[in-house]
């Protein structure tokens, strides 16, 4: 069952590549692309104990985060955890997937090598952040409702927040390193459990980190009636998920246990990781790292509106009933 991490290729990350993704596998292994890192949590007791129904067996790939939608887009996918935002532009553009469950509700941060309390006080700084579907959008978007200007650069501007785009959460993690080790002040956002990971590796080191802005509590702010957002999902093929209704009954009773499974089991997922090859391997896991994780499992189709609040919020984008895979 356990595979070890696929290597990025230089593909093209294009949201209509989804279009090729899988098709109906019944009677052999199906295939489960993971981008490494909070979404590979979500799915974290399948990787423990397996999952098979009927004579389908799961056959998981952890793949590199930026990567994930390009490994979508393999002709054997079947199923796979994503941006629910990439989903959606994917389904918008007119590619054949849909939306199964919600598993990830937010799990992004700012950590600081200084005291930052809120986001106005980001103004005239440099905030790292990666490019990916989320991270950057979320923040924008949090700026915006805010009324603080923001620019994407690499200096500081006085009035505004400079978005500054890095490839991966390890560099913006090496970067605050080297602001506290030369005593300035570096911001950089995060998800669990690179958070995790940077308080862990600076700390070690004598150094002062925090975990300065909580970004789903900045969201629930701008919008009361939601305490979190459904920032990655898993989705389907429409096909595969139409002709196996009973294998993705049987798939999400088995995820629903794994919130459960990862506050029983936190002190041990770095080993579980390290047999998949995961990038997790290297953080020492705390129970309050799973807590900032935000992991659960929702029905998609059952929080239609709170999808396409989110969307409609980070994007600009509403999906009709048909994105929804209904279960």
């Amino acid at each position: 069952m356990k595979k070890k991490i696929l290597m990025a290729s230089a593909l093209a990350l294009t949201v209509m590549a989804l279009a090729s993704c899988g098709s109906n596998k019944s009677n052999e292994n199906v295939k489960f692309y993971l981008p490494d890192g909070t979404p590979a949590l979500a799915v974290a007791n399948l990787l423990d104990e397996g999952f098979t129904y009927d004579d389908m067996t799961i056959d998981f790939e952890i793949v590199s985060a930026d990567q994930i939608m390009s490994y979508i887009a393999k002709d054997e996918c079947d199923l796979a955890i994503c941006p629910t935002i990439a989903a959606a532009q994917a389904y918008s553009a007119g590619t054949d997937v849909k939306l199964v469950t919600n598993n990830v509700f937010g799990n992004l941060y700012v950590v600081s090598t200084s005291d930052v309390t809120g986001l106005s006080n980001l103004t005239g700084k440099v905030v790292y952040t990666t490019s990916g579907a989320t991270t950057s959008k979320l923040l924008e978007y949090e700026l915006l409702k805010n009324n603080i200007p923001y620019v994407t650069g690499s200096e500081p501007q006085e009035g505004k927040v400079t978005i500054c785009i890095k490839s991966t959460a390890a560099e913006i993690i090496s970067l605050l390193l080297s602001g506290a080790k030369q005593g300035n002040e570096t911001l950089g956002v995060l998800g669990e459990p690179a958070v995790t990971k940077a308080v862990q590796t600076i700390s070690a080191q004598g150094y002062n980190i925090n975990v300065s802005i909580d970004m789903q509590a900045e969201y629930t702010n701008i919008n009361p009636s939601y305490t979190n957002y459904p920032q990655a999902s898993i989705i389907s093929h429409n096909g595969f998920a139409d002709d196996n209704t009973e294998f993705i009954e049987s798939l999400f009773e088995k995820l629903t246990k794994n919130e459960a499974y990862l506050l029983k089991n936190y002190s041990s997922l770095n080993t579980l990781f390290s047999d998949y090859g995961s990038s997790l391997a290297g953080t020492t896991f705390t129970s309050e790292t799973i807590t900032r994780c935000n992991i659960g499992i929702e029905k998609a189709f059952k929080f239609k509106e709170f999808n396409n609040a989110y969307l409609k919020n980070i994007i600009n984008v509403t999906a009709d009933d048909d994105f929804f895979y209904g279960f």
